[in-house]
């Protein structure tokens, strides 16, 4: 009996002991979960923050690209244009008469017709500023941009009405600034315009005139 009594305790206390240890590492390993999770969370935290701003990288390279790209068209295209206009001023000034190539400022090819409404009539015409350059030619190596032309042109219309003379200005005289018919050009300009005639008027002759101030810078006469 007594035999039995001790190994029955001594079974117990064994057992105790065990289940001791096992409580304090369960309990030593939770802690040690409960640090890794809260590791793991800090790691995914910057993991989200890196990749954000890598994101944000990859994106401002990609918009810096896109604007260069841009750019660069931008850049071909004002070139193209560029080359555009001088072969057009070198057309449109080989096209003119010697005669007008030596003023500062000329008006060539005053056009008027009727403009299909009643009493409308239009009137297109070319500006031109002289561009010297290397023996004369105005787009020649060496030529250089003259300064911008800054005026106005007028215009003095001719006709009969009822079988009486008729005599209008465009703009009236007198008129205040803001009527003027302001230009402003380098090397050339093309103007299209239109004015009204009173009802039964007959249009005789235009004759137009760029003004610098008051001063008649050229002028040129158009019948329909």
């Amino acid at each position: 009996m007594l035999v039995a009594a001790l190994g029955a305790a001594l079974a117990i206390g064994v057992w105790q002991w065990f289940a001791g240890d096992a409580a304090l590492r369960g309990a030593a390993l939770e802690t040690e979960t409960v640090a890794l999770r809260g590791r793991l969370e800090v790691l995914e935290a910057e993991r989200e923050r890196l990749s954000a701003i890598a994101n944000a990288a990859d994106a401002q390279l990609t918009v810096e690209r896109t604007a260069a790209k841009q750019l660069a068209e931008q850049v071909k295209t004002t070139a193209a244009e560029n080359a555009r206009l001088r072969s057009d001023l070198a057309y449109l000034e080989s096209l003119l008469p010697a005669s007008g190539r030596d003023e500062p400022v000329a008006i060539h090819r005053l056009r008027v017709a009727p403009d299909g409404a009643p009493n409308q009539v239009r009137y297109q015409a070319l500006l031109t500023q002289r561009t010297p350059g290397a023996s004369g030619s105005p787009l020649g190596p060496g030529s250089h941009a003259p300064p911008e032309f800054r005026g106005s042109i007028a215009l003095t219309v001719q006709a009969t009405l009822e079988g009486k003379p008729l005599t209008l200005q465009i703009p009236e005289r007198g008129a205040d600034a803001g009527a003027a018919m302001k230009v402003s050009f380098t090397r050339y300009q093309r103007i299209d315009g239109r004015f009204e005639l009173p009802p039964g008027a007959v249009l005789r002759s235009v004759q137009m005139r760029l003004l610098e101030g008051s001063a008649v810078r050229a002028q040129q006469s158009a019948t329909p």
